[in-house]
């Protein structure tokens, strides 16, 4: 399934408000840990569309792998430490 418009992708910017917005809501620290991760993270989708030809489903999926990850290794902080490992 081939997307003939091309989907919109979450920017750096869009990231870093929604982060800002949900510390604010629901308490932490805001700051980013590991810039790089955050960055791979945010292109994954981006590269599995363009490159890998991917579909909805596939971006969809693209966005939702690396939370998990990103999260658990400190990407952003939070202070809220629910985390075990």
């Amino acid at each position: 399934m081939r997307i003939e418009k091309e989907p919109e992708f979450l920017t750096r910017e869009i990231v870093d408000d929604l982060h800002y917005e949900a510390i604010e809501q629901h308490g932490g620290h805001h700051g980013v840990l590991n810039e790089h991760l955050l960055e791979s993270a945010i292109h994954q989708p981006q590269q599995t569309y363009h490159v890998g030809g991917g579909d909805l489903y596939e971006i969809a999926a693209a966005y939702a792998y690396p939370s998990l990850p990103i999260t658990r290794t400190g990407t952003v902080t939070s202070g809220q430490g629910r985390w075990r490992r």
